[in-house]
């Protein structure tokens, strides 16, 4: 029996295939679209939130490291340095608080020894551009008081007298920026003889028991404070290793003195040579 190929290949009458239409597709479409930019939102608002809270980590860190070095610094005040706080006019013509470390190497230091022996350190806010203020330091070098190149060391040297005034000719130092969007910094001072808080102070020969900042940050809406103390100033106090040093070289010349008496010229030799030793022994 034969059977006709064309009754397999052809479809029956008044059946369809089934397919998408053009709106189908293109509502689709739509759709994919629609979800696409909703996830690509979802996205673009996390990789924002993390960065905004990574920054906001990042400030928090560098504020409190700010924080521990000048509380560092405050305790670890040499007793050489003065300190005192004074009121300028910085280079915007706004009023600017600032503290000043004289003859302070130790003190917030950067650089070679060559630069930092007996230079001073000015702690200020300048302002920048927008209002905002920059907590800050800059480090003023010492006089050349034998205009050698070089600074002495007397301790007899009143290095306040030769910090220069705020914007003067002599004040070339360069701002070393700290904290920065600030709208707030202020200092005072506690005074333990009055056991009152001072908005400036002026006593180079003293110090203050504790030293108050407070700052606030341009986009808070609180001030924060934070409190520092500082060692009082002692009179006359020395380096434990200089004075080891002095009774150290003093016992080393009355050995060889005694030595000298006993060589063979007698007790009286002795003590000439340990009167020769004592002439030649350096003012410290």
């Amino acid at each position: 029996m034969s059977t006709n190929r064309s009754t397999f290949l052809t479809p029956a009458v008044g059946s369809a295939i089934k397919a998408f239409t053009l709106f189908e597709v293109t509502l689709a479409v739509a759709i994919l679209a629609l979800l696409t930019g909703v996830m690509l939102t979802m996205v673009e608002k996390t990789l924002e939130t993390s960065a905004l809270l990574e920054a906001e980590q990042q400030r928090l860190e560098q504020r409190q490291g700010i924080i521990d070095l000048l509380r560092i610094t405050f305790r670890t005040l040499p007793n050489r340095t003065k300190m005192i706080s004074r009121r300028v006019t910085d280079s915007s013509g706004n009023p600017e608080q600032q503290i000043v470390f004289a003859n302070a190497t130790d003190v917030l230091a950067w650089g070679s020894i060559d630069e930092v022996l007996h230079s001073s350190a000015i702690l200020g806010a300048p302002s920048q551009v927008g209002g905002a203020v920059l907590l800050s330091i800059k480090r003023i070098l010492p006089p050349d008081l034998d205009n050698t190149g070089t600074n002495t060391n007397s301790a007899t040297i009143d290095y306040l007298s030769y910090i220069p005034d705020e914007g003067a000719s002599g004040d070339t130092a360069q701002w070393l920026p700290l904290l920065d969007k600030l709208k707030l910094v202020q200092w005072r001072f506690f005074d333990p003889r009055t056991m009152t808080w001072l908005d400036d102070w002026t006593d180079s020969a003293s110090r203050p028991t504790l030293a108050e900042l407070t700052i606030q940050y341009v986009e808070e809406t609180d001030p924060e404070r934070y409190v520092f103390w500082l060692p009082p100033v002692t009179p006359n106090a020395l380096p434990k290793f200089s004075a080891s040093t002095t009774s150290s070289s003093s016992g080393s010349r009355t050995t060889n003195g005694g030595g000298n008496g006993n060589g063979g010229n007698g007790g009286g030799s002795g003590g000439n040579g340990s009167n020769s030793s004592g002439g030649t022994t350096p003012q410290r």
